[in-house]
């Protein structure tokens, strides 16, 4: 026994002199860690949650990571999630607030351009927004939304001045191949929002749901926007029907069907 003990522990002192030789000759590496990959990742994590409809979980994982970084993917995904919780609040306070929190990520998102954010302090938004680049694209389309959202709560304070630079971002996201079903949203929702307007909203609404029929925040738009003013109450009543038994449903869709049912009971 003393025998094979001796041999144990030379046999354990040659493995560890290996070892310390080996680190101090630079043959153990230790592996590197690519913090691009990780924030790639995590944005792939987020993005799930986002579309199961786990807006708080993406919400607080988006603004971590923006504490710590300006990179347009993240602050655009923050400005979208944003979006997404406000249409999901009963409370109008509450949207508002998460609105001007789409706002002003996406503002920053669109700074990350020091060619638009000169033009914008010197020329206004109208000159700044010819000169969004197309990997912000993203970045125009979801300010456009949020800030529409936002206009919708705290009225028509300073309209034509906001309507002007929507349209602007609205047109650079489509012309850089943002995603085409939210840039016909935004549109629908210029057209039905601005005072005065020259279009019709309704067919722009229509659009709009049915670039996404069972998002109920987009049948809402179209209704509470577009039906409604139109005195189309039959319509209305038709499509309340259509969606009182939907099931399943994603946060901001579940707020939407509440108010249509609330406007049909008010309506007998």
């Amino acid at each position: 026994m003393k025998v094979v003990t001796r041999y144990r522990v030379v046999g354990v002192t040659v493995v560890l002199l290996v070892v310390v030789g080996c680190v101090n000759a630079g043959c153990v590496r230790t592996a590197k860690v690519d913090p691009l990959a990780n924030e790639r990742a995590r944005l792939v994590e987020l993005d799930l949650a986002w579309e199961a409809g786990r807006y708080g979980l993406a919400y607080d994982g988006l603004t971590e990571l923006a504490e710590g970084s300006n990179e347009a993917d993240i602050l655009w995904r923050l400005s979208r999630v944003a979006v997404s919780r406000g249409l999901a609040q009963p409370e109008p306070i509450a949207a508002r607030d998460f609105y001007l929190v789409g706002r002003t990520m996406g503002w920053r998102c669109l700074s990350q351009s020091a060619e638009f954010e000169q033009r914008r302090r010197s020329g206004g938004w109208s000159a700044a927004n010819d000169v969004i680049p197309h990997e912000l694209a993203s970045c125009a389309l979801w300010t456009a939304v949020a800030w529409l959202r936002w206009m919708e709560r705290v009225g028509p304070v300073g309209t034509e001045i906001d309507l002007v630079a929507i349209q602007g971002l609205l047109t650079n996201a489509e012309q850089h191949g943002a995603e085409q079903s939210v840039v016909h949203w935004g549109r629908a929702l210029l057209a039905a929002l601005s005072p005065n307007g020259t279009r019709d909203p309704v067919p722009l609404l229509r659009q709009a749901v049915k670039d996404e029929p069972h998002n109920l925040a987009r049948v809402a738009d179209f209704v509470f926007l577009g039906l409604i003013p139109a005195g189309r109450f039959d319509e209305v009543s038709d499509i309340v029907d259509a969606v009182r038994d939907y099931q399943d449903l994603k946060p901001e869709s579940r707020n939407a069907q509440k108010r249509l049912l609330h406007w049909q009971q008010g309506a007998r």
